[in-house]
């Protein structure tokens, strides 16, 4: 029972700041961007994988089509996975709770995020056929570069807060 609590609340915490983070169509939210330039920023990452990887025209085309391809069924199986955390929501609301309910809801977020990640290997295995040995070692240089400023900028949001004024035991700075 305690186990079951536990991962209910961790999704709640997990799916409500992810409600923070996202703007009114269910896209990333960034003071940045702000939903406006999200498709310039995209050309512009393509554009220097492009130029970072040395792509060929060919390969380019191969890996345009293939992610065009699989866009619109990542689309679907995340935007069933938010309902189903809308629907989660909710049922935590109520003054009493169904656990079968819960328990059915939680089933089919799993299920959903499974299926998210095996189109996404697939995806990415796709991917990595259509390059040779040096723009793999390239892109797996890259991404490790990506993963440590992630984790550095968690760890800085996590120290200050969200707002930049707190820090995760609530002190003002």
């Amino acid at each position: 029972m305690f186990r079951k609590i536990s991962i209910i609340m961790i999704l709640v915490v997990v799916f409500a700041s992810s409600a923070f983070s996202l703007g009114g169509k269910g896209e990333p939210s960034n003071c940045l961007t702000d939903g406006k330039n999200v498709g310039k920023m995209r050309q512009q990452h393509k554009g220097d994988l492009i130029k970072e990887l040395s792509l060929s025209k060919e390969q380019v085309k191969a890996l345009d089509k293939y992610r065009e391809e699989n866009s619109e069924k990542m689309k679907k199986a995340h935007a069933e996975i938010r309902k189903f955390h809308v629907e989660l929501r909710k049922e935590l609301t109520k003054p009493v709770l169904n656990e079968g309910k819960l328990n059915d809801l939680q089933d089919k977020i799993l299920a959903g995020e499974k299926k998210a990640i095996e189109n996404q290997t697939k995806e990415l295995k796709e991917m990595r056929s259509i390059l040779n040995p040096e723009q793999l070692k390239k892109l797996n240089a890259r991404s490790e570069k990506f993963e440590e400023e992630m984790r550095k900028n968690r760890v800085e949001r996590g120290l200050k807060g969200m707002n930049g004024k707190q820090d995760m035991r609530g002190m003002m700075h």
